[in-house]
């Protein structure tokens, strides 16, 4: 009792001395803001009622992550660069940084946020409304052919995330920066590319609800998903997709433990957690030194060891730092935008239908004038525009209001489906993160919907397998 009462005493001193930092941060920033403190106040105030809006219930884990992906890639960035002057990590373009361009990009800004608020706003006002509380609708059971056959379908699930992995591994069917090595037959790569991009996380958290349904005291099963996205980060080279996929997959697990023995369920969590922890470290530095040749080439290999582990350590020092504060894409896009002269309705259509084999030649990477390095074919790296500055080509507050609102809307009622069909808060968590982490980073509008889609198809046929013990209970 002493050690919770502990516990809540240093969350609280914690909370309060977070929220001090962020005050003084904001009136420094508001003093320093290159362009009307007004604007910068409105900008602020938009930007926190987003976050404000994840905490009412029923919560939303599809525009609760996309809020925290949304704040972290606007408002910190403004803020240090108005306070410390720190640098752009993306290209900007014309971008030249007076006080109208500043005024102008965050009032698209805030008409973006308010957008995704209203959203929420009227989700909850909708909810608080309706006579019928959305409910899981899994019911307590597993399905029967998976509690007969739990064994082997485990054995096998695990056997072919990790061939999977290792097969993308060697040839790139999704590689962050690295074209493919391999084309399939059958357009298989689609496939492949989705299981390691979340298909297979969310089959992984599947077995999981399944698992602690069939036998709730019991959590031997419960870590394998952070096994699941150290592979699936590691083999992509990606520093991101470890956190997309277990850190839901936790918020999902803590979210659902109320529902089970509650000593079982608190070891379950610290297990978890410690598996979190430890595996994002492991993976974070692998993935770091793997993306050594791609940052500094092929030969600093073939150098002396000190050298090489003096590079992976600076680049340690230097990347981590930005990883935290920098790399969350959202502001450099929408100041490129804002720096070209070229915006409006016929720009904002062409973007819109523009195909992503245009590749370095897209319409953005253009605006953003990105330095690309083309000797080497094999790799493609593009700068992420995100949503909003897709929206802005338009020149049109109203428009980016509007089609915000729309993605609040999109990612609100994913989740709901998802919770409806099948009852799995774990997976309408993964799901969810994942929906918003593909839709904050948005470079071509084609993909994003091929994403949504086949996320809504994947969503579909897990809700038909957790559904069919339904029908076997009411046989019996």
């Amino acid at each position: 009792m002493k050690q919770s009462s502990g516990l809540r005493i240093i969350a609280t001193l914690s909370a309060i001395a977070a929220v001090g930092a962020v005050a003084t941060i904001a009136v420094f920033a508001t003093a320093r803001y290159a362009g009307s403190a007004m604007v910068f106040v409105l900008f602020t105030l938009t930007c926190f009622l987003l976050l404000g809006l994840i905490a009412p219930k029923p919560r939303s884990y599809g525009y609760g992550f996309f809020a925290i992906f949304f704040f972290l890639g606007f408002w910190p960035k403004v803020a240090m660069h108005a306070v410390w002057g720190t640098s752009f990590l993306e290209a900007v373009g014309d971008f030249s940084g007076k006080p109208a361009e500043w005024d102008n990009a965050l009032i698209a800004a805030a008409c973006g946020a308010l957008g995704v608020s209203v959203a929420r706003i009227l989700h909850l006002v909708m909810v608080s409304r309706s006579v019928h509380s959305l409910k899981q609708a899994a019911g307590s059971r597993a399905p029967l052919w998976y509690v007969n056959h739990c064994r082997s379908i485990w054995i096998v699930s695990v056997a072919a995330v990790a061939i999977i992995n290792f097969a993308n591994y060697h040839y790139a069917f999704y590689k962050i920066g690295v074209n493919p090595l391999l084309i399939l037959p059958l357009h298989l790569n689609v496939v492949v590319s989705w299981l390691i991009n979340i298909g297979a996380a969310l089959w992984m958290v599947t077995l999981v609800f399944w698992d602690l349904r069939r036998r709730p005291a019991v959590f031997a099963t419960s870590s394998i998903p952070f096994v699941e996205a150290f592979l699936s980060s590691t083999s992509a080279m990606s520093r991101g997709m470890f956190a997309f996929h277990a850190v839901p997959y936790f918020i999902g697990l803590y979210a659902s433990a109320g529902d089970l023995d509650r000593a079982q369920g608190h070891s379950a969590l610290r297990q978890a957690a410690r598996w979190l922890v430890i595996l994002f470290l492991v993976a974070l530095g692998i993935v770091f030194w793997l993306r050594i040749p791609s940052l500094h080439g092929d030969d600093l290999l073939k150098r002396p060891r000190s050298e090489v582990v003096a590079t992976f350590h600076k680049d340690l020092t230097k990347q981590i730092p930005a990883l935290v504060l920098k790399r969350w894409i959202g502001l450099e896009g929408l100041l490129a935008v804002e720096g070209s002269k070229l915006r409006g309705t016929e720009l904002f259509i062409n973007v819109l239908t523009e195909s992503p084999k245009s590749g370095v030649d897209s319409i953005f990477q253009q605006i953003a004038k990105v330095d690309f390095n083309r000797s080497d074919p094999t790799k493609t790296y593009l700068s992420n525009a995100g949503p909003m500055a897709l929206l802005y080509m338009s020149d049109s507050r109203p428009v980016v209001f509007i089609g915000m609102f729309a993605i609040g809307l999109i990612l609100i009622f994913s989740d709901t489906v998802a919770l409806r069909w099948t009852g799995n808060t774990l997976l309408v968590a993964v799901a969810g993160a994942g929906l918003a982490n593909v839709m904050a980073q948005t470079n071509f509008a084609y993909l994003t919907i091929v994403f949504l889609s086949q996320l809504w198809f994947t969503v579909a046929v897990l809700g038909l397998l957790q559904g069919s013990f339904r029908r076997s209970e009411a046989r019996q």
